[in-house]
Parts: C-alpha cells; sequence; structure tokens
C-alpha cells in the first residue's frame, strides 16, 4: 500500500524496477513518493493499482530513466497525456520511455 511505497521511497534510491499487481490500496500518494525518491527507476509495473492523475503527473515529472511502465487495469490511471505533452520548460516527459501498457 501507500504507506509501504512510502517507506521504499525513503529508503530505496537505487531501485530500478517496482513490480506489483493487484494492490488498489497503492494510490497516487504511493507512486509520487516512489517517483520522486527512486530517480533510478527503469521499470514500473502497477497493474490493477488506484494511481490516479497526480501519480501519472509525478511519474511524467521525476521519472527521467524510466523505459517501461504498466498501468494495465488501472481505471482511475487519467491524465496519460502528460507523459508525451513537454513540460512547461520545454523538457520531455519520461525520454527513455519504450514500452506504456495501459
Amino acid at each position: 500500500d501507500d504507506v509501504c511505497l512510502q517507506a521504499i521511497a525513503a529508503s530505496c534510491e537505487e531501485l530500478v524496477e517496482l513490480a506489483s499487481s493487484r494492490c488498489p490500496r497503492i494510490t497516487s500518494k504511493g507512486v509520487s513518493a516512489i517517483a520522486q525518491g527512486c530517480l533510478k527507476l527503469r521499470s514500473m509495473a502497477l497493474v490493477r493499482s488506484s494511481v490516479g492523475r497526480k501519480g501519472v503527473q509525478d511519474i511524467a515529472k521525476y521519472c527521467k530513466n524510466l523505459r517501461f511502465l504498466d498501468l494495465s487495469e488501472c481505471e482511475n490511471a487519467l491524465g496519460l497525456r502528460c507523459l508525451a505533452k513537454p513540460h512547461k520548460d520545454g523538457t520531455i516527459p519520461c525520454p527513455m520511455l519504450q514500452q506504456l501498457n495501459v
């Protein structure tokens, strides 16, 4: 759940892969913590989680090394456009992203 993700974000700065399936108690709060705390993340699978718009926005903002993102069966994952739309400062969100599952 979000408390676990916040703890991981605070203590696992070198994390490069995170996979979670069927954890509806994972929301944008936990995902945002991971996005901001685990900047080396290359792969994130959050299948059937409750990540929402804020979580997706923070993935786009902070996960510069992300190559794989799986948000399949996430009914609340809104705002996917922010993964492709350049930020106001002109930087590209998730410039390394190669695979996106929704």
